[in-house]
């Protein structure tokens, strides 16, 4: 997936999902597979300390293919939701197939319920690095330099390999007119690959 802005993390890991038969009042687990979901989390969620799960609904034939519409039946709000059905869009088509049973009992496909839990705990640190050095940047566009130095140093207690945040202290100690951290910070930046 492609990042278009920088209000998106990435994240590359498994998690591991509960598929299940959706009904009316009651949901019924039917089997578990692994799918990725490269973003996790918007910097609104991160925010807000936004937890909990989102319910995604579509339907799967007896390929395995999905056949209707992907849709949120519950969600969270501040950006989650689109991200998770922008994760499960571009996810590759090949689920697991219901079973004869399944099929023969809801008429060829089967309507899931897949519960998609988050948790700020999930974040690893250089997602938090990459979060930092954004709100760093923001604060160097609204002229604050010295909170902006201190969200760049939490990036780098994050990742001490972080080229941005070192640019970013650069650019913070130039707007203080520090101009000796500022060539130090600049040094360090381009040693640790920022171009």
């Amino acid at each position: 997936m492609n990042l278009d802005s920088g209000n998106y993390f990435i994240r590359e890991s498994f998690l591991k999902i509960l598929f299940a038969i959706s009904f009316t009042f009651i949901i019924v687990p039917c089997f578990s597979q692994e799918k990725k979901f490269d973003r996790l989390y918007t910097n609104e969620a991160i925010d807000n300390k936004i937890e909990g799960v989102i319910y995604i609904q579509f339907s799967v034939n007896e390929k395995g293919l999905i056949k209707e519409s992907i849709k949120i039946s519950k969600g969270l709000g501040y950006g989650l939701d689109e991200l998770a059905l922008e994760a499960m869009k571009s996810s590759p088509n090949n689920w697991q197939p219901p079973s004869k049973e399944m099929l023969e009992k809801y008429g060829g496909t089967v309507k899931f319920t897949l519960p998609v839990r988050l948790s700020l705990s999930q974040i690893k640190d250089k997602e938090w690095a990459i979060y930092y050095t954004e709100k760093g940047y923001n604060l160097i566009k609204q002229n604050q330099p010295d909170d902006a130095i201190v969200l760049f140093q939490k990036s780098l207690e994050k990742q001490t390999r972080n080229p941005n945040a070192l640019y970013g202290i650069y650019q913070a100690y130039e707007i203080k007119g520090d101009t000796t951290n500022a060539k130090i910070y600049l040094t360090k930046a381009y040693k640790k690959g920022y171009r």
